[in-house]
């Protein structure tokens, strides 16, 4: 027994002593997660809370970081809990390769390492996804060079990832790439990324340092938003824009300086930072959106105009009568927003924008004055203005916007003058008491819903300029409920060719003609694959020229800004009062094809039409005649001849209709199979 105890003595002996001596192995050490804070080029001013905003002057380049002062920004970030280290015989838990031949593997330690060539898309988060299940495996990210772009939802919600490693090829980090990582403690972006995407880093709320290097570009909205652990950002003077809410509810945000290249702050882009007491602004902005402080010490800590680089970005005082000072160029987003005192405001001459929403919801606002040098009127600039009787928009304004007079529910009559070209999306929507329009030469386009509930309004004279006019732009209405669109009773005036009797008559208004249009419309579009359209406002002549098989009816659509939607004006084409189907045209084979054109007199079909597809002229009451041609070897169901009652989907052949035919054709085989009287051409 005791020999047994001395072996097993040995032996453990042994065991220690191999492991005291066994090689440690460790991984190279990956580029830092948090690069130190570059040093500032030259002295800043700070914007503190008690301070003026216009005083500040321009202040010196610097990177952006999560430290509070450039002391701060040379420490480094917590401490991390540390990886196991990595032995050179690694043992990896799951590998791949991505469709775009970028390659990835994940260690048993816990780190994604990425390479190749391209863009990073989304990678782990949803069923589906190349390594789908293990994004709660990965604590650290190591990008290498040669990635080009981290793309949308490449890593969102990895809830134990502590740093990632970008490497100086990447040019873009994609929206949501890395929204929700919960851990995520500091992240340094290189200078070759130009753009980092909407709701790129949202609720990573340990998120203590961003280092921003020179070089990107834009911050787009949402990209820091709720990124709780932040106190300090600096904005590189190489950031143009800063998207809206990019930063808001930081809430131990304390400091944020924004460097001379930043023309533009979006709405609530630092709202509710709950901390945020010191703003520096180096260069000059053109804009800054409705909220952008809102909610912040900074804000509340300033005088009745609250002024930064020229811009009005807030009204705080009690006055009924206001008149905005001589040093202000613009009246930025929401400056007056939900002003229950005012009553009327002045804007000084040299103004040359007003931002969304700036005058919204001053319920006893009864008259603004603005400059002729106003070029732009923002978004909802007037929502809810219901105090607000007439309103002539300045000459110099180039279009109303979406929600301008939105609901200003008083609102009696309004001058659109020539500087306008568009009319946008529910510019007038809901001003029932809105009874005279004066819209100026020089409108092109009305978009939909622009007056849209507007029921006092029952004439309105719409110039020749106006060349596009969204389907039940004007005329209708909402129920009680809101729940069901009723047509209301308008009239129409306008010139002959033109958009405006286009309109009134696809939606059976009254028009009232002012002559013939100097120039009628003549728009252009496509009807199948060799085959194309033209209608023809002055005669509306509908023509459908080229070759071989017509199988859609399309115009053009028609965006009244670049990011909305498109405007579908294939309603112009039920207004046609002729269809000429030209030589080379085979077939009109689509289902009902020309289907409730409710205005058509006349059809000229030429030889060499082989098919008419069944429904083609369907609830046409005005087309009572038809020739067939004697190439014609099919005819569909209810080509011609017949109404249909959607209700009781029910067919009714008209009593008034004749088909010319020719003989032993099929054109006649249709006319006695459906007991329409025809007459047999030579």
């Amino acid at each position: 027994m005791k020999r047994a105890k001395q072996v097993l003595a040995l032996l453990l002996a042994l065991a220690m002593c191999l492991s005291l001596c066994a090689p440690a192995w460790a991984e190279e050490a990956d580029a830092s997660v948090s690069a130190q804070s570059a040093q500032s080029e030259e002295t800043e001013a700070s914007v503190e809370a008690d301070q003026t905003p216009e005083a500040v002057p321009d202040g010196a380049e610097g990177e952006a970081s999560g430290a509070e002062d450039t002391s701060e920004a040379s420490e480094s970030p917590r401490t991390e809990k540390p990886a196991e280290a990595d032995a050179p015989a690694l043992s990896v838990q799951e590998s791949g390769t991505l469709k775009n031949g970028v390659k990835w593997k994940l260690s048993n330690s816990g780190t994604l390492t990425i390479s190749g060539k391209g863009e990073i898309p989304r990678f782990a988060r949803y069923s589906g996804d190349p390594a789908y299940g293990l994004c709660d495996d990965i604590q650290k990210i190591v990008i290498k060079p040669g990635i080009t772009a981290i793309g949308d939802e490449a890593f969102p919600y990895f809830d134990n990832l502590i740093s990632v490693s970008i490497p100086d090829t990447v040019t873009r980090i994609g929206s949501e790439a890395f929204s929700g990582d919960r851990n995520l403690l500091s992240v340094s972006i290189p200078g070759s990324v130009t753009s980092i995407g909407h709701s790129a880093f949202e609720y990573c709320r340990s998120l203590e340092r961003i280092t921003l290097s020179k070089g990107v570009k834009t911050i787009e909205a949402d990209a820091f938003f709720h990124c709780e652990s932040l106190k300090s950002v600096t904005i590189p003077n190489s950031v143009t824009s800063i998207g809206g809410s990019a930063f808001s509810e930081c809430k131990n945000l304390k400091s944020v300086t924004i460097g001379k290249g930043t023309r533009s702050i979006g709405s609530g882009a630092f709202s509710d930072c709950k901390k945020l007491s010191k703003v520096k602004v180096r260069g000059e902005l053109d804009e800054v959106g409705a909220g952008a402080f809102r909610g912040t010490p900074w804000l509340k800590a300033q005088k009745d105009f609250v002024v930064l680089k020229g811009i009005l970005i807030q009204y705080k005082g009690k006055a009924t009568k206001v008149k905005v000072p001589k040093n202000v160029k613009a009246v930025g987003g929401g400056a007056f927003d939900g002003n229950k005192n005012v009553r009327s405001i002045t804007v000084p001459k040299g103004v040359v924008s007003v931002g969304d929403r700036a005058f919204a919801n001053c319920t006893k606002l009864e008259s603004v004055s603005l400059p002729n040098s106003v070029k732009t009127l923002g978004e909802s600039a007037f929502n809810g203005c219901n105090s607000l009787k007439s309103y002539s928009i300045p000459d110099g304004v180039g279009c109303i916007d979406e929600f301008t007079f939105y609901e200003c529910k008083n609102l009696q009559s309004v001058t659109i003058p020539k500087s306008v070209t568009s009319i946008r999306w529910c510019a007038f929507t809901g001003c029932k008491k809105l009874k005279n329009v004066n819209i100026a030469e020089g409108v092109t386009a009305i978009d939909a819903y622009a007056f849209k509930d507007c029921i006092s309004l029952k004439k309105i004279t719409l110039p020749e300029s106006v060349s596009v006019i969204g389907d039940k732009t004007i005329g209708y209405y909402w129920n009680k409920a809101g729940d069901e669109e009723l047509k209301g009773s308008i009239t129409i005036s306008g010139y002959s060719g033109t958009a405006a009797e286009f309109y009134a008559e696809a939606n059976d208004f009254p028009f009232q003609s002012l002559g013939a249009a100097q120039k009628p419309l003549v728009l252009t579009g496509q009807a199948g694959g060799r085959a194309t359209l033209t209608l023809d406002g002055a005669t509306h002549t509908l023509t459908i020229s080229g070759a071989g098989e017509v199988n859609y009816l399309r115009l053009p659509q028609y965006s009244v800004r670049p990011d909305s939607d498109s405007l579908n004006l294939n309603y112009y084409l039920t207004t046609a009062r002729t269809v000429v189907v030209e030589p080379g045209i085979t077939s009109l084979a689509l289902y009902g094809l020309f289907r409730s054109f409710d205005k058509l007199e006349n059809v000229v079909l030429s030889e060499g039409l082989e098919v008419i597809g069944g429904d083609m002229f369907l609830n046409c009451p005005k087309l009572k005649h038809l020739t067939i041609p004697k190439t014609v070897r099919y005819m569909g169901e209810h080509t011609f001849g017949y109404l249909h009652d959607w209700d009781k989907d029910t067919y009714t052949l008209e009593k008034d209709v004749s088909i010319s035919v020719y003989e032993n054709s099929a054109g006649m085989q249709y006319a006695k199979d459906n007991n329409i009287p025809y007459t047999v051409l030579s």
